[in-house]
């Protein structure tokens, strides 16, 4: 607690300290060992399904029991992990009077900490249904929404974890409202709610006849019949509520598509009574659809991404037409090129080069890849010409500077270069250099290259950025500041490619009424004033965000306060990752130099500063290389200089760049920011509003109506200090 001590805490500061890091201790060390004795032995035991919803302050868990004998359940639950044993009987299908009996253990480390004493009842509900134990938890910090259920983005429990649409609500809906239904097209969704997400079509007729039913005997004869199956692999034998939403969408659409018969169909399988033909088809998990060519062609459909029957008809329909075009003139390849924004091009040369078969098959199966996909990132189209086209479209020099068939042009040269090459509007040409030419090796070089230097961001192409976990710049154009947004695109492409790896540069246009933008910018969480441009540095392996905000005082957006920013996130030594257990901290500063008014914290004593039982905390996070800081610090001590007479309040600020917060912090939204941890309220911080500016007034009335020591008093210490100032 050294910065608490310094001028404040008097001769029993010993005794405090002592019982405080105690505290502290017992707070932050997992009681697991304790509570939750021997986990759960996979070996022949069943992994429950498990579903969830969430408020500002609650969880709802619902652990799905098929077949449950009521008396076997139990239930064990602390600060981090949930433990739920049970056993099942069900019917033996070999005999009419016998029984099999079943367990099922499910061991969840949640994503961040909940309230536990442990299963007190004030703390969790346990309310045990016929096939469900149903669990009410309340969360450690009240306000913070968590994006999935379990703390590693790569448990294997991820595919046993769902959405519980019958308790879900948005983050925005938490006042009133109603909850999200099934078919809800939430555009900016988490990954974790997208992959569980399916649609809902309560007005489409449901005809089990309309789809085939077929068995393991039957499915290579029915998929030699049609150009193109759609094939759903079910269970049968469970209850699965997507897969009767899947049977009901492709009954639908099947009636429609009655009159294609031997170009196209849709046929079902029971994964359950076909165990070796799943088991050839390399399908675990349901419901799964599968896309089947007759020439041999096999690709998944993200069921999450299927919304209604009529975008799956015109999905289907654009699997039957060619995934790329052919050019074999000039002519032919200027038309393929024109007004296209990207393209994939083949370029085949003389005797074989630039990859020969090999690169054909490859390049085939990379596009029908890209055709497959139901939600397209980006426009990418693929071609394939030779290099006698190109030539002869650069001699007869009828395509434009700064279109793809110049481009190509230059990029093939006069030598006659033959390969991969990717072209981007107003970008260089980048070829394929990856050796041996594997499908999947080019498909992943195409999905990596795609996307332009600072690309749009869309709802279709967010999760693949997310996927990828580079820290993304985001430009938040303002819709009336035309004048300024080719210079910051444009300074913005030469830092993109300068920081090319380590950030991911994107933008979009906010103050549109546009209903993307306006989601995207609650997810940054940054404060928009309907008029300037901003910038926001999201880091997803340490959930920060930096902003750059501009209008006012601050002045408007530029390319060199953009590039102040992506240069000192770089310049922080991000690269060398620390391992969760040592956070990236600055020392702790000595009580000698750290005099206050507002007093330097560090990643290693931050949750020891802001969890003082003793004290108000008001933590301010900053991005040192924002020009900006020097007026919020000013503002800041100008603040803490008011109050400096209150004992029971302190100030503190903290570099976000040089120091990692701890993961059992809450989420702070983005730089700069400021909260306060009232002594009363500690899993309750609350976040100031500088909408109406970073003010020392604002911050001293902000203060009085949170701190709990500054509450009650006769006369009001915050007005006081407002006077005397």
């Amino acid at each position: 607690m050294g910065i608490l001590v310094q001028g404040h805490l008097g001769p029993m500061w010993a005794v405090l300290l002592a019982l405080t890091v105690t505290a502290l201790l017992a707070w932050s060390t997992p009681a697991s060992a304790k509570v939750i004795d021997g986990g759960c032995d996979l070996s022949g035991v069943d992994s429950p399904r498990v579903l969830w919803a969430q408020r500002e302050e609650l969880l709802y868990v619902r652990v799905v029991l098929p077949d449950l004998e009521e008396d076997s359940v139990r239930v064990e639950q602390n600060d981090t992990h949930l433990l739920v044993r049970a056993r099942a009987t069900r019917l033996d299908k070999g005999a009419q009077d016998a029984t099999e009996g079943f367990e099922f253990c499910l061991l969840l480390e949640f994503f961040r900490r909940v309230e536990s004493s442990p299963l007190s009842e004030s703390v969790t509900k346990i309310a045990k249904r016929k096939d469900e134990v149903v669990l009410t938890i309340t969360k450690k910090w009240h306000w913070l929404y968590w994006p999935r259920l379990h703390r590693s983005p790569s448990d294997p429990l991820r595919s046993k974890v769902g959405v519980d649409w019958k308790r879900w609500k948005a983050e925005d809906d938490e006042e009133g409202g109603t909850l999200a239904a099934a078919g809800e097209d939430d555009e900016w969704l988490d990954d974790e709610v997208a992959a569980t997400k399916v649609a809902n079509f309560p007005e489409e007729e449901y005809d089990d006849d309309a789809v085939p039913l077929l068995d393991g005997s039957q499915l290579t004869s029915h998929l030699e019949g049609t150009d193109l199956t759609l094939l759903l692999c079910f269970e049968r034998s469970r209850r699965c509520r997507g897969c009767r939403q899947l049977s009901r969408l492709l009954a639908h659409v099947a009636a429609q598509i009655d009159g294609e018969r031997g170009k196209l169909s849709i046929a079902r399988i029971d994964g359950d009574a076909n165990f070796e033909a799943m088991k050839r088809l390399h399908v675990t998990s349901y419901p799964q659809l599968r896309l089947f060519f007759r020439d041999g062609g096999t690709f998944d459909v993200d069921v999450s991404q299927i919304r209604d029957s009529r975008q799956l008809m015109a999905y289907l329909a654009s699997q039957l037409t060619r995934a790329f075009e052919e050019a074999s003139t000039a002519e032919e390849l200027e038309e393929a090129l024109r007004g296209r924004g990207r393209a994939a091009v083949l370029v085949a040369g003389e005797g074989g080069s630039g990859g020969g078969r090999r690169a054909e098959k490859a390049f085939d199966w990379s596009a029908k890849k890209f055709r497959a996909s139901v939600a397209k990132h980006t426009d990418l189209g693929f071609v394939k010409t030779t290099v006698g086209a190109v030539l002869s479209l650069a001699a007869e020099g009828g395509s434009e500077d700064g279109d793809l068939a110049s481009a190509l042009s230059d990029a093939v040269g006069g030598a006659g270069r033959a390969g991969l090459v990717i072209l981007k509007a107003g970008e260089d040409a980048e070829w394929f250099a990856g050796g041996k030419w594997r499908a999947k090796s080019v498909h992943a070089w195409l999905r990596q290259r795609q996307f332009k230097l600072v690309e749009e961001i869309t709802p279709a192409n967010f999760p693949e950025f997310r996927r990828r976990g580079t820290p993304m710049l985001y430009l938040l154009l303002a819709a009336g500041d035309g004048d300024g947004q080719g210079e910051i695109l444009s300074g913005a492409r030469e830092l993109a490619r300068e920081c090319e790896g380590k950030i991911a540069f994107v933008h979009t246009f906010v103050g549109n009424h546009s209903a993307a933008a306006a989601d995207l910018v609650q997810h940054l969480r940054c404060d928009f004033d309907g008029g300037s441009s901003f910038a926001v540095l999201e880091d997803f392996r340490e959930e920060y965000r930096y902003c750059v905000e501009a209008g006012g005082k601050r002045g408007p957006l530029t390319v060199d306060r953009i590039a102040r920013l992506a240069r000192g996130f770089v310049a922080r030594g991000g690269d060398a990752l620390l391992s969760p257990d040592k956070l990236r901290s600055e020392p702790v500063p000595s009580k000698a130099k750290n005099l206050g008014p507002v007093y330097d914290v560090v990643g290693e004593n931050l949750l020891e500063v802001v969890l003082d039982p003793r004290k108000d905390v008001v933590i301010h996070f900053y991005s040192p290389v924002d020009e900006a800081w020097d007026f919020d610090e000013t503002e800041l001590v100008k603040a803490a200089e008011a109050l400096e007479g209150e004992q029971g309040v302190l100030f503190g600020k903290i570099d976000g760049f040089r120091n990692e917060k701890p993961k059992e912090f809450p989420d702070i939204g983005y730089f700069p920011t400021t909260l306060i941890f009232p002594s009363d309220r500690k899993n309750a911080p609350a976040v100031f509003n500088k909408t109406e500016g970073f003010l020392k007034d604002r911050i001293l009335d902000w203060v009085g109506e949170h701190a709990a020591s500054l509450r009650g008093a006769e006369e009001g210490p915050v007005e006081a200090a407002k006077d005397e100032l």
